[in-house]
């Protein structure tokens, strides 16, 4: 699962207890607060992924607490909370960065559709797609390699507020990213050969070589981690070497790429067209265990194995 952290802010204990209720009911984990600077104190310690904010505060009011939110955690989507009528409020609001409005009296089913779809619209933004091409990013192996890759791929990666996001704990990413440095993607799944074998239910045997990649190898060496412990970088990251990663990142470039082109997609991963799609359809059919490659001369079918 991803975070689903909802923080309420309003300074009506009545209000708060109600969406305190509702969205509980529909499964988020709501945290409250009553003032501003309690408000953004608790994202800065807990990183809810929506943030209900009424526009009427004491002392700051919702749209700098809205103006603070934007600019120190971008990524947080805010609802404000407004009365009937006040919609000329809604609109100067959204046009500071708010992400939509709920009307006050609150009303359950319009509540549920728009924090469920600021929820999702949060979650495309870790991984964007097109839907042209399925990458389901809340598959356990591809939230992993998702979650590592972020890091890699942030500038300055604050990788609390990463983990949260990803509903892991800091200890996750050091397990995690020291599996994949030693076996990239195929450790990802924590699972023995047979294991997997078994996952795939065709009878077909699976042929695993994983190249080390040269960056971690220097890291190792010590030729390039010096003074950069906590630095990361995406090139790092991909290992050219693992032939899993690079056709799970092919197929993520077909999923994360407005309109693809699969033809320059095949040609950027030196694969045919053929290929591309004998990958994709195993990894539609089995996740990123299809992309592993099986022993040649080996019949699909019933398991062999007594």
């Amino acid at each position: 699962m991803f975070c689903n952290k909802i923080l309420v802010v309003d300074d009506e204990q009545g209000i708060r207890d109600v969406l305190l209720e509702l969205l509980s009911r529909r499964g988020y984990q709501v945290l409250t607060a009553s003032r501003g600077e309690e408000a953004l104190d608790i994202i800065k310690q807990l990183f809810p992924v929506v943030v209900i904010l009424d526009y009427l505060m004491p002392g700051m009011d919702g749209l700098e607490i809205l103006s603070k939110i934007k600019k120190d955690y971008p990524g947080v989507l805010v609802a404000i909370l407004t009365g009937a009528g006040s919609e000329y409020i809604a609109v100067r609001a959204m046009k500071l960065g708010a992400d939509n409005y709920i009307c006050k009296p609150i009303e359950k089913d319009m509540l549920y559709q728009i924090i469920d779809e600021l929820v999702e619209q949060f979650k495309q933004r870790l991984v964007w797609r097109n839907y042209e091409y399925e990458y389901p990013i809340r598959d356990e192996i591809i939230r992993r390699y998702e979650f590592l890759r972020k890091v890699y791929d942030s500038s300055k990666p604050n990788i609390n507020r990463i983990c949260k996001y990803f509903d892991y704990f800091r200890q996750d990413f050091y397990v995690l990213n020291r599996r994949f440095k030693e076996g990239g993607v195929l450790a990802l799944f924590n699972k023995s050969i047979e294991d997997l074998e078994k996952e795939l239910g065709t009878g077909e045997e699976l042929s695993v070589s994983v190249q080390k990649n040269p960056a971690s190898a220097r890291d190792k060496a010590g030729e390039s981690t010096v003074g950069k412990r906590n630095e990361y970088t995406l090139s790092e990251f991909i290992n050219r070497e693992d032939p899993i990663q690079m056709r799970l990142e092919m197929i993520r470039d077909a999923a994360v790429t407005l309109n693809p082109n699969i033809t320059i997609i095949c040609r950027k991963f030196r694969v045919t067209r053929e290929a591309f799609y004998q990958n994709y359809h195993r990894f539609e059919k089995f996740g990123v265990l299809g992309l592993i490659d099986r022993k040649r001369g080996r019949p699909s079918g019933p398991s062999r194995k007594g």
